[in-house]
C-alpha cells in the first residue's frame, strides 16, 4: 500500500495549470485568499446535486465514501471494488503522490471507463485539462483504462413529467484529447511539485486570467497596488494594450496617452484627467426623444437550475420569478409602484407574464437596464407559452434600453470608472442611492434566495423575511433606474443652458 500523503489532487492541478502562483498561494498563504462567495458555493452545490443525478445512470454502483481525512481507506476500498468488478462511485487511485478520485469507474466486457461529470452544457477546456490529469493518475497507479469519458447535460432535453435521465445527459468520449495531453501533464506535474517545494513565490503579470474563466481568489492580493479607475477598466482596450501600459507604468486610467484610442475612450481618460463630466448632447437629445410617456421601467429577476424543476424548461434555463415596475405617466409626475413576487414553489411564468401584460399596457416605452435579458426572457416564455406569443411581441417592440447612454460613453461621469453597470452608474448618478445596505442586494443573492425556496421551502416567519428582502432588491433596480433618468435629463438640460 502507498503512502496515503499527495502533493497535487485533480483541484490543484487544474488550478496550477491556470496559474502556477494561485497553487503556490494555495499552499503557502491561504489566509490571502477571499472568502468564497454564495455563486462559488452555489456553484459546489450544483456540481454535488449533478453528480447524485448522474450516478442513477449505474444503478449497481457501489460509493467508496472518499474522506480526504482517510485516503488510505478510500484507496483500498477502490481496489477492492476493482477487484470485485463493481461499478464505482469516487474512485481513489494514488500515483507518485498525485492523487486522483473519478466520479464513475464501470467495468464492461470490453474492460474499465472512465466517466467524469459535469454540470455544464459544453465541454469546455479547463474540463479537458483535469480530465488529462485523472486519466495519467490513473493509468499510471496501474489501471488500464478503455476509455474515459465526459457526462454533461444535454441543453436540448426539456423536461416532461418525471426527469428523464438518459435524455438529460449526454456522454462523449474525451480520449483522443486526453491521449494527447499526457507529456503535457507530465512536465506539469514536475514543474508544480518544484514551485509547491520552492520557498519562493512564482511571478505573473496580471491580466484577463484573473477574471477568466473564473475570478481569482487571490485577486484582491495580486492587484492591491492597482488604483480605482485603472488601464484595466478602460473598456474594449485590448489586454496586449493594458499589460503595455501596466509593464511601463501607466497604471491610472488619467495617465494613458491618446494616441491610439478609440472614441469612447479617450472620453473615458479625458474624464479621469481632468476629473470633468462629459454629454454628448446630440446623442441624448435622440435618446431622450425616443421615450414614449407613460414610461414603464421595468426589472426581472430569475433563477435557473442544472436539473430542469419544471415541465418545459431546459438545463441551466433562466426562469423568471419576480418583477418590479415603476411607472411614470409624464415627464415631471410621480411614479406609481407595482411588483409581482410567486407566492408559490411551482413555475411561476405564467403567473408573471399574466400579470405583466395586463400591467405593461399597450402603449408608452418599457424602460430596462440592458435589454438583451429582459428581452431574451420574454421569447423564451413566448415559444413555452405560445399563447401570450402576440403580446409578448409588443412588449418586445416597445423596449428601450436605458444603459445606451452609458455603455456609449454619450454621458460619462469620471466616478463611473469606466463601467456602464448600473451598480456603479446609479452612485455616479445619484450618490445618496446605493445597494450595500439591502440584504439581498445583488441579482445572484436574489436568484439563490428564491431557489432555495423553490426547493426547500420556509417556515412562516422566514418565509416573510425572504419575501420583504427580494421586493426591496428588485425596487430599487427600478427606482434606481427612474432617478437615473431624471438626472440624465437634469444634465441635459443644464448642457443645454450653458451653450
Amino acid at each position: 500500500m502507498p503512502n496515503s500523503d499527495y502533493i497535487l489532487s485533480k483541484t490543484s492541478f487544474t488550478r496550477g495549470s491556470h496559474c502556477v502562483k494561485m497553487l503556490y498561494l494555495d499552499k503557502n498563504n491561504p489566509e490571502l485568499k477571499a472568502p468564497i462567495s454564495e455563486a462559488t458555493k452555489e456553484l459546489f452545490e450544483t456540481g454535488k446535486i449533478v453528480g447524485e443525478y448522474a450516478q442513477r445512470l449505474f444503478p449497481d454502483g457501489v460509493h467508496t465514501n472518499f474522506n480526504h481525512g482517510n485516503i488510505e481507506q478510500g484507496i483500498l476500498v477502490t481496489q477492492r471494488l476493482i477487484s470485485e468488478r463493481k461499478t464505482i462511485f469516487e474512485a481513489a487511485f494514488l500515483y507518485d503522490e498525485c492523487l486522483t478520485v473519478i466520479d464513475i469507474l464501470d467495468y464492461t466486457e470490453n474492460g474499465w471507463n472512465a466517466y467524469e461529470v459535469k454540470s455544464t452544457t459544453k465541454i469546455k477546456d479547463e474540463h479537458k485539462v483535469d480530465a488529462s490529469y485523472q486519466y495519467y493518475v490513473i493509468m499510471k497507479s496501474g489501471l488500464k483504462l478503455n476509455d474515459f469519458s465526459m457526462i454533461r447535460l444535454n441543453n436540448q432535453y426539456s423536461r416532461n413529467g418525471e426527469i428523464d435521465l438518459r435524455e438529460l445527459f449526454v456522454a462523449e468520449s474525451a480520449l483522443a484529447d486526453i491521449c494527447g495531453q499526457q507529456d503535457f501533464v507530465a512536465s506539469e506535474i514536475i514543474k508544480f511539485k518544484n514551485s509547491l517545494n520552492s520557498t519562493t513565490c512564482p511571478t505573473r503579470t496580471i491580466g484577463r486570467h484573473c477574471e477568466e474563466p473564473h475570478k481569482c481568489d487571490y485577486k484582491s492580493h495580486c492587484w492591491s497596488g492597482i488604483p480605482e479607475d485603472s488601464v484595466f477598466d478602460i473598456s474594449r482596450l485590448t489586454e496586449e494594450k493594458k499589460i503595455s501600459f501596466y509593464s511601463r507604468g501607466i497604471i491610472k486610467a488619467k495617465d494613458v496617452p491618446e494616441d491610439g484610442l478609440t472614441a469612447t475612450q479617450k472620453i473615458h481618460v479625458n474624464s479621469a484627467k481632468l476629473n470633468r463630466d462629459y454629454i454628448n448632447k446630440e446623442e441624448i437629445r435622440s435618446f431622450l426623444s425616443g421615450l414614449v410617456y407613460p414610461l414603464y421601467f421595468l426589472d426581472f429577476e430569475s433563477i435557473k437550475s442544472a436539473i430542469p424543476l419544471f415541465d418545459k424548461t431546459k438545463p441551466h434555463q433562466q426562469i423568471t420569478f419576480q418583477y418590479s415596475l415603476h411607472i411614470q405617466s409624464s415627464k415631471n409626475s410621480e411614479t406609481q409602484h407595482s411588483e409581482f413576487l410567486s407566492e408559490h414553489r411551482n413555475d411561476p411564468r405564467e403567473d408573471f407574464i399574466t400579470k405583466l401584460i395586463l400591467e405593461l399596457g399597450t402603449s408608452g416605452s418599457i424602460v430596462v437596464y440592458n435589454l438583451a435579458f429582459e428581452k431574451t426572457r420574454l421569447n423564451e416564455i413566448a415559444k413555452d407559452f405560445p399563447s401570450f406569443k402576440q403580446n409578448i411581441d409588443g412588449l418586445i417592440s416597445r423596449l428601450v434600453d436605458l444603459v445606451i447612454p452609458f455603455r456609449g460613453k454619450h454621458f460619462y461621469k469620471p466616478a463611473m470608472k469606466g463601467s456602464y453597470s448600473i451598480k456603479d452608474v446609479l452612485p455616479a448618478m445619484v450618490p445618496t442611492m446605493s445597494y450595500q445596505n439591502l440584504a439581498v442586494n445583488n441579482g445572484t443573492a436574489a436568484s439563490n434566495s428564491f431557489l432555495k425556496f423553490i426547493k426547500d421551502g420556509l417556515p412562516t416567519e422566514q418565509y416573510i423575511e425572504f419575501r420583504k428582502n427580494l421586493l426591496e432588491y428588485c425596487k430599487l433596480d427600478t427606482f434606481a433606474m427612474v432617478k437615473i433618468l431624471e438626472v440624465l435629463y437634469e444634465e441635459f438640460d443644464k448642457a443645454n443652458l450653458t451653450t
